[in-house]
């Protein structure tokens, strides 16, 4: 029942997110066509247009790449933006009647969600590095990779040093996953439980939250670094661990327990 779940979420969710992708790969053909009219280092045209024709394929070629690079970042949101919306409209409004009807378990409707999410941010960062792949010249992917590869190999010699430390490292990027997807879903089901200005309220508990989640981080990060100073980082690394994990698990019960108890349906 989860997959048939999923397909349903992920048909909803493409049906109007393609529409970006597409929009992007087509920004990505036409910065690719700028770049190689005008020279990307010196800025002179290719072939022989010059005079004023030089200066507008420069001012067209600057255009366009920057709304490529506004369209990647639109992108990059828009996955989680719709992950989002189908999680509050298919739950929390006239929707909702149609999806607590079927013959599934909260805990089902929320792994669905969970793992349709996953697939469509995976979905959009490759939509995002092909994207690059297409838009910039092989040079420049090469210049690119090259100083990515010797960052890496700066990292795995440091790595290396401390294999504990990798292992930590793994497990907090792990736990971190579905941390946001675990505070957007949250803070929506929150949201959800007033009838009156829920859409504004949620909003609203999103920043405050955040900001309220700012200010406790500034406040732990500097005791916890003294204590990783005078102890080890091992402390503080498995301090994140374990403080990110209980988020995650804690805000996934709240949600479920939302979901059997306090769902509050709004047409």
């Amino acid at each position: 029942m989860v997959g048939k779940l999923m397909k349903h979420e992920l048909r909803a969710i493409f049906r109007v997110l393609m529409w970006f992708m597409i929009a992007v790969a087509l920004l990505s053909v036409l910065t690719r066509v700028t770049l190689e009219l005008v020279h990307p280092l010196s800025g002179t045209v290719s072939g022989p247009v010059v005079g004023s024709a030089a200066i507008g394929l420069t001012l067209m070629r600057f255009s366009i790449t920057s709304f490529w690079y506004l369209s990647v970042a639109a992108l990059s949101a828009a996955g989680s933006v719709m992950c989002l919306v189908r999680f509050f409209k298919s739950l929390f409004t006239g929707e909702g009647y149609m999806t607590f009807s079927l013959p599934v378990t909260p805990t089902k409707l929320l792994v669905s969600k969970f793992l349709s999410a996953f697939i469509v941010t995976i979905a959009c960062l490759l939509e995002i590095v092909l994207s690059v792949l297409i838009a910039f010249p092989f040079e420049e992917i090469t210049i690119l990779w090259n100083e990515i590869s010797v960052a890496l190999s700066e990292i795995s010699a440091f790595l290396s040093m401390d294999p504990l430390f990798t292992t930590e490292l793994v497990l907090l990027l792990v736990v971190m996953i579905p941390m946001g997807l675990v505070y957007l879903f949250l803070i929506a089901s929150i949201g959800q439980l007033f009838t009156k200005g829920r859409v504004i309220i949620t909003i609203a508990l999103y920043y405050g939250a955040s900001f309220l989640i700012g200010i406790v981080l500034s406040v732990l990060l500097i005791p916890l670094l003294q204590i990783g100073y005078v102890l080890s980082m091992h402390v503080v690394m498995w301090a994140f661990i374990v403080l990110i994990a209980a988020f995650d698990v804690g805000g996934f019960f709240i949600i479920r327990y939302i979901l059997s108890h306090k769902v509050n349906l709004v047409v």
